[in-house]
């Protein structure tokens, strides 16, 4: 049977379809990747045929407007998002084209796909063949009764935060119906058909259980993740500071961008140097940057590629952006946490950490300054209870085995939970 992974956004969006596609190859199955060119290495690292989806949509992230759109507050904030949805438009159009391309190109059983792709729904209706939706956040499509949805939040009632949701959720889907089939689905058809169709969310169960209340064509998977580890070598200079170490942060933006990586880093190399608290500074996505000025580097390492997974049980505590993948990769290898949300989700799982226990309450991004990034590490460096919290919380995620389950869901399952149309 022929899968394919079809997944547009960040890194943290393309690495659970990786881990997903590993598990269903181990089965037996064929898995194709669909993901932008900028996480090809993604694919191949795990050996699957790859499929590119250009590279203009993280390029426009990584542009002026993309990274004041994560970092800057305010005014500056509105503005930029508004000329990144602006500037997204045709972009959005060219993605749809080359999905539909991709999918006419290898034929497959079944898609397994990220929420922002607009095509595999409707071919899903169009053919009769299955399409699965993965979402590697809870509070996206169903609702929570007690959290809102991530993307709106704020004073707005829960309920109205997952129809607004819904409802630009639906028009973008539409998009394809337009393009490719106009005339044969309503707006209402879809938005049916995308509640009833088989929904798998790649979150740990230690940090959210499914509700009660939600449908059978719903799944908590927990986490997944490939084998980054492979093919990587540590380089002697890291392997030294590991040595001569036993407490070290992890400090790492992951994809998150901004206007000022080098007046991050000298804050937090100023506080690290201050307080004597080693560590590790990855600066692969461009959040952070080395400084131009000298700094401790016997405490102070800068790293331009680590695998998680290596690095994290390595690790005393970890500092990080709040993605998905990072968030369940450190409380998977037992690390106290702490956030410094960027966007999106971010702050949800930052409120999620927070009641675990397993690290304080992070600060935003566009508010951190060095006086409170002080105190909140001091917190995470010297409270035991966190990093005590964050190894029970290791040991649950150690314990989950979804695989069968999860399998049984993707290729067993009915293609929609009840007829829609």
């Amino acid at each position: 049977m022929k899968i394919l992974l079809l997944s547009i956004g960040t890194r943290g969006d393309a690495e659970p379809f990786a881990g997903v596609g590993e598990m269903l190859r181990g089965r037996g199955e064929d898995v194709f990747c669909a993901f932008p060119e900028q996480y090809r290495y993604v694919a191949q690292g795990s050996c699957f045929p790859f499929y590119s989806l250009g590279r203009e949509y993280l390029e426009l992230l990584d542009g002026y407007f993309g990274k004041a759109s994560m970092s800057e507050k305010g005014y500056k904030k509105a503005r930029a998002l508004i000329e990144v949805t602006k500037q997204s438009l045709p972009i959005q159009k060219r993605l749809l084209e080359s999905q539909k391309q991709i999918i006419d190109n290898i034929e497959p059983d079944i898609i397994i796909y990220h929420p922002k792709a607009a095509y595999p729904l409707v071919w899903s209706l169009a053919t009769g063949k299955k399409s699965v939706l993965l979402l590697p956040v809870p509070c996206v499509l169903h609702k929570v009764n007690d959290m809102p949805h991530v993307g709106i939040g704020g004073k707005m009632p829960i309920d109205m935060s997952y129809r607004l949701a819904r409802f630009g959720h639906v028009k973008s889907i539409m998009t394809a119906v337009n393009r490719f089939y106009k005339g044969e689905y309503t707006p209402k058809q879809i938005e049916r058909a995308l509640l009833a169709s088989p929904v798998f969310y790649t979150v740990s169960p230690s940090l959210f259980k499914r509700p009660a209340y939600w449908g059978g064509n719903v799944m908590v998977s927990g986490f997944w993740e490939r084998d980054k580890t492979s093919n990587w070598t540590p380089s002697q200079e890291l392997s030294d500071f590991l040595a001569r170490h036993g407490k070290i942060v992890l400090i790492t933006f992951g994809s998150m961008t901004n206007l000022n990586p080098k007046e991050k880093s000298d804050m937090f190399i100023e506080v690290l140097e201050e307080m004597g608290i080693p560590a590790i500074l990855n600066i692969s996505g461009g959040g952070l940057a080395p400084p131009d000025k000298p700094y401790n580097r016997d405490l102070i390492l800068f790293t331009e590629s680590i695998p998680y997974d290596w690095a994290m049980p390595k690790m005393y505590a970890a500092i990080h952006h709040g993605g998905a993948g990072t968030v369940h990769s450190a409380l998977k290898a037992g690390c106290a946490t702490m956030l410094i949300p960027h966007m999106g989700d971010q702050s949800m799982w930052n409120e999620l950490v927070s009641k675990t226990g397993a690290g304080p309450l992070g600060v935003p991004a566009s508010r951190l300054g060095k006086d409170i990034f002080r105190l909140k590490l001091k917190d995470l460096y010297e409270n035991p209870s966190y990093k005590e919290r964050a190894r029970e919380i290791s040991q649950e995620m150690a314990e989950e085995d979804f695989g069968g389950e999860l399998y049984e869901f993707i290729v067993r399952g009915s293609a929609m939970n009840s007829p829609v149309l």
